[in-house]
């Protein structure tokens, strides 16, 4: 077992039931895509799409000709680590803009737990997703 971890949705407080994969995403490749409805990442070299309307992950299609778009100057996304009173621990994803920082999704979790720490040991992946995972699911393809 990797971790107990949800993924919240801050915006409509929604689980976001993908957590359930066990994926990772290579770091940086991952980007809010234009409709900020998505989030595109890279993992093994194949592209994927993680919905955050409905937590569906699929993968982008060979032929489509999308690459990582570059943020307009002053945005940016980013892991932020928080925490509360509890002994509930949560990394957040965030939207950074000039007009104000936008929590997309929390990793959340206990001390020690993926929720804490939701890079690899290396600092080289990013840990979207980390209930116990099928085998196979967690390792590249």
């Amino acid at each position: 077992m990797r971790s107990y971890l949800n993924i919240i949705d801050i915006t409509s407080s929604r689980e976001i039931r993908a957590a359930e994969f066990g994926f990772y995403a290579e770091k940086p490749s991952f980007c809010l895509l234009y409709d900020n409805e998505c989030i595109l990442f890279e993992r093994g070299n194949i592209k994927y799409i993680f919905s955050l309307a409905d937590g569906s992950i699929s993968k982008l299609k060979a032929e489509t000709k999308l690459a990582f778009p570059a943020p307009p100057d002053g945005v940016n996304i980013c892991l932020q680590a928080l925490s509360d009173a509890g002994d509930t621990v949560y990394t957040a994803l965030t939207l950074r803009r000039p007009d104000g920082d936008t929590v997309l999704c929390r990793f959340m979790g206990t001390v020690n737990s993926i929720g804490e720490h939701p890079l690899s040991r290396d600092g080289r992946h990013v840990v979207f997703f980390g209930y116990p995972c099928p085998k196979g699911l967690d390792t590249p393809e």
